[in-house]
């Protein structure tokens, strides 16, 4: 189709079946493609004229001269209103805008290229030693009326129809959109809550052993909720934020448990700046003291790794416990398969949760994030 009613950027936009907009026209595409497209409409709308026509005229002409009249007059005007419609109507749009702007742009185009493609026509057959010019103009101009008022009734059906459809495409998606978002909001309410009880455990177990290890403690998990509150509504956060938090979380569990937790956080160059969800890393550094090292008398060490390669953020947390199922601590046992849905729905297949027992002894999770965050 070779033009489109204002309004909506999304509604107008041209697609080619797959939800992907259509490349700008380009001069290839318009001989491989647009062109022969053009001719064949052309060509069908002449053999209708011929069919209507042919019965009245046949007395003064051959099937074969109506047929090659109508073919010169029908793609003269045809060709002459698809490009003025397809070149010229783009630049007529972003000058007029409006309803009003829109029909003076549609009736000025209508009009215009009607006349040119008449006058081609007719002085194309004149060259050709038939009719002479002013005896054919006015029957080719009324022709031409006909054929631009059939191509445009056609046309507007057409966009009306794909704009509904486009219009249920979009409600379609954002409603989609709205339910994984209600979904992610559901799985991030179940973690925050998670993370609170567990600290909130700690600082009473401090309260009476030692007071002022409970003060740092709350100091601590009050800058901790202060980013789990800003994260929440953010949505997305710097990867150094993140990391900063797990320093917190870190800090305090190294209150509770003192030298029997040795912690390592190590970040590469730039992947700080990268875009990661809130409390993507701080469960699976929970989980690793939780199983790996309070459990064990002598206690253990927590790795935190994140690099950036070229396509991706790699974030990594180890443990070098007793491994899986050894640890005594039960807990829900779902902050690595709700973290997975998290991934799920942020970034679809394009991010990926592994783990497995470390060979030397532990536990390690391995994220692969991309590198751009989803719009």
């Amino acid at each position: 189709m070779f033009w489109t009613s204002p309004s909506d950027p999304a509604l107008d936009a041209d697609f080619d079946g797959q939800g992907c907009a259509e490349p700008r026209p380009t001069l290839g595409r318009y001989l491989t493609r647009s062109l022969p497209e053009d001719l064949f409409w052309c060509l069908g709308v002449a053999v209708f004229l011929t069919l209507l026509m042919g019965p009245f005229l046949r007395e003064h002409s051959a099937w074969y001269q109506i047929f090659a009249l109508n073919a010169i007059i029908s793609t003269a005007i045809g060709l002459s209103v698809t490009n003025a419609y397809r070149f010229l109507m783009p630049a007529l749009r972003r000058r007029l805008r409006g309803a009003v702007g829109n029909a003076f742009a549609h009736l000025l185009i209508a009009v215009g290229s009607t006349a040119f493609g008449v006058e081609l026509a007719v002085r194309s057959i004149e060259a050709t030693g038939g009719m002479k010019a002013a005896d054919l103009r006015p029957d080719a101009f009324r022709i031409g009326i006909v054929i631009v008022a059939v191509l445009l009734g056609f046309q507007l059906v057409y966009e009306r129809l794909r704009r509904q459809a486009r219009r249920d495409e979009l409600r379609a998606q954002e409603a989609k959109k709205e339910a994984l978002r209600a979904e992610l909001r559901a799985l991030q309410a179940r973690t925050n809550p998670h993370f609170l009880f567990n600290s909130l455990n700690t600082v009473a177990g401090l309260i009476e052993e030692s007071p002022a290890a409970a003060e740092r403690m709350i100091e601590r998990l009050a800058a901790l909720f202060r980013y789990t509150l800003r994260g929440s509504e953010a949505g997305w956060v710097r990867l150094a934020e993140e990391i900063e938090a797990v320093r917190s979380y870190l800090e305090v569990e190294a209150i509770r448990l003192g030298d029997r937790l040795e912690s390592e956080v190590s970040v590469g160059p730039e992947a700080g700046e990268v875009l990661v969800p809130p409390l993507v890393l701080q469960p699976l550094v929970e989980n690793a003291v939780l199983h790996g090292v309070a459990p064990r008398r002598e206690g253990g060490r927590v790795r935190v790794e994140a690099r950036r390669t070229d396509s991706s953020l790699v974030l990594s947390v180890a443990d070098d416990g007793e491994g899986p199922g050894s640890s005594p601590h039960r807990g829900s046992g779902t902050s690595l398969v709700e973290l997975e849905q998290r991934l799920e729905l942020l970034y679809g297949g394009d991010a990926v949760l592994a783990s497995a027992p470390v060979s030397a002894g532990g536990f390690e999770v391995t994220l692969s994030l991309p590198l751009e965050a989803p719009s």
